[in-house]
Order: structure tokens, then sequence, then C-alpha cells
């Protein structure tokens, strides 16, 4: 569904309570992105979707993005390429088709598809089956992330159920290189769709304080994930982005308008 600019405008100026709630939503979330690499549309997209939906993707994609982007420039390993780059272009590809998707369908089914996949990658870590980032691998979770984070903001599970083994240190600066290409890549593919609008970028960059703030907090966190806690904090991100993508994807259901049909 577009988003309404004159509506998601309208809260930058005059609702303080909002604003309030918002800025230490974005808090959380910029903690969370710059001490794991990832995490910033699973703990933001929700909360903010519920104040508005207008406020998913665009604002969250943006502010992730850029977090992502901070993080990378300060652990600058992220950028040595290797096999990344075929997560990436799994990413480009699957962006410009999530961009269609948002501007055709409801996301509701995918919701649904989404959730069900990650809860799946996740039950399979935990029997012992180790995902390593191969190829093929990374290159299957950067289309799932291209596609996922286009539509719901919520692009991170795939790329940290194959780094989960890793370094944190090297998680976050990989992660946060791909995200900050990635997310780039899916905001250019909803602004092309017309899915982003000013109203979004206005609302963004009255959050960039909030932004800096949880990355300047985000070492008192990192310091405990890297003793040990990162794979159980990414296992964690990824349940709790499946269960909150399965109960909007059960609500939309639940509120559809009687006869409409399902994927629309």
């Amino acid at each position: 569904m577009p988003a309404d600019p004159g509506h998601l405008a309208a809260l930058v100026p005059l609702d303080w309570s909002i604003y309030a709630f918002a800025f230490v939503v974005i808090v959380a979330a910029a903690v969370a992105q710059s001490a794991l690499g990832v995490g910033f549309g699973v703990v933001a997209a929700p909360i903010l979707a519920v104040i508005d939906p207008a406020l998913v993707p665009g604002t969250v994609m943006i502010l992730g993005s850029l977090t992502a982007a901070v993080v990378a420039l300060r652990e600058p390993i992220g950028w040595s390429g290797g096999s990344l780059g075929y997560a990436m272009l799994g990413r480009i590809i699957f962006s410009v088709i999530g961009g269609l998707v948002a501007s055709l369908l409801s996301p509701r089914l995918f919701l649904l598809v989404f959730a069900g996949l990650i809860l799946l990658a996740v039950a399979l870590s935990l029997s012992g089956l180790r995902i390593v980032p191969t190829r093929r691998n990374l290159f299957l979770a950067g289309s799932a992330s291209g596609l996922m984070g286009t539509i719901t903001s919520v692009g991170t599970p795939p790329l940290a159920l194959v780094y989960q083994h890793a370094p944190g240190a090297e998680v976050r600066a990989r992660l946060s290189a791909f995200f900050a290409v990635g997310g780039l890549i899916s905001i250019l593919s909803l602004a092309a769709f017309g899915e982003l609008g000013r109203a979004d970028l206005v609302f963004s960059l009255t959050l960039l304080p909030a932004m800096l703030v949880g990355y300047l907090l985000s070492p008192l966190l990192a310091r405990h994930t890297d003793r040990g806690w990162m794979r159980p904090a990414m296992l964690a991100l990824c349940v709790a982005a499946a269960s909150l993508l399965l109960v909007k994807g059960v609500a939309d259901f639940a509120t559809a308008p009687p006869g409409e049909a399902v994927g629309e």
C-alpha cells in the first residue's frame, strides 16, 4: 500500500508524543544493529507499524541503512568483499522484485511464508545443522533478504543464519556492509515503484539523532555479544522476526474484507 505523505508528514511537527515514542524505538533498533550487525528492522518495523503503517518500510529502511553504513565504516573489514558479493547479487535482483510486489500486492501471504521459512531455518540450526557461508548459500540468503527487506523492512534473518557461527566483529563488519549497500538498493527500488515519498525522508531526518544515540550506546551490548553471546542473540532475533511476521500476517488475514482474494 503506498504511503500517505500527508498523514506521515503531519506526525513530524505536531504529535510530539508519537515522535518521542519513535525516538526510543529507533535508539533501541540502532543499538541492536550496531552491536550485532543485524536487527534494526526486527526491532523498529513492527513497533513503528503500529504507530502508523506509513512509517514502514520507508523510514525504517532509510535509518537502518544509515546505521549499517556507519558501523561498516567503523569496521572496514566488511568491505573486503569475497563471497559476500554473491549475497549482494541476490539482494539486487530480488530487491527489484520486492519493490514490484510491494506496489502490486498485499504482503500478507508473503509474511506467513517468510515467517515459516525463518522458523524452519532456526530449527534446523538448533538441531545441529551448520549453515556455512558458501557461494550458493550466500546468494540464496541475499535473495531472501532482498525480497523480505523490501516488502517488510525485515531483511535480517537470512544472512544472520548464514553467519551465525562467525566471530562477533566479523559478523558486524560483513553484515553491516551488506545491509548498507543492500538497503540503498531496496530504497531505490521502493522509490522507483512509488512506495517512498518525501515524507519518509523528512521523518527519517528528524530521527537521525536517535540513530546516533543508539550507535554510541551499542558498545555496552557489543562487549557481551563478543564473549560468546553473538549466536544466541542472532537466533533470538530471527525467532522474534518470524514471530512478528507471523502475527502480522495472521492479523492481516483476519481483518481482510470478506471475499478478498488471497495475496491481494
